[in-house]
């Protein structure tokens, strides 16, 4: 009876390795939605966020989770609290996967 438990651990700890593949109740995966978000977001901040200050990357941010992603609550807080990270990576034109990746929301 020891092979079913292991099983289910083994469900377990896949399902956790690949979280950012569960979809959401809209079928988007936490990578979609992140790449989904910054494509929105430099697509309304000038330059595509290369020149953009904080407060207008952080209002786009707020935007983009609003208009993307209403139904998620953590959308804006989870995002905001890398906004040091992505505002660098946008100055410096960054690919927008390498910034979902480089803070957790995609695999490699």
């Amino acid at each position: 009876m020891k092979f079913p438990t292991l099983i289910v651990i083994g469900i377990a700890i896949v399902a956790t390795v690949f979280a950012d593949d569960a979809e959401d109740e809209r079928g988007y995966t936490l990578c979609a939605r992140c790449l989904l978000n910054l494509n929105y977001i430099r697509s309304v901040l000038p330059d595509n966020g290369a020149t953009a200050t904080e407060d207008q990357l952080r209002a786009a941010l707020k935007q983009g989770c609003d208009v993307n992603f209403p139904y998620i609550k953590a959308c804006f807080d989870r995002n905001n609290k890398n906004l040091d990270y992505m505002m660098s990576f946008l100055q410096r034109r960054g690919p927008t996967p390498s910034i979902c990746r480089t803070v957790g929301q995609c695999s490699s």
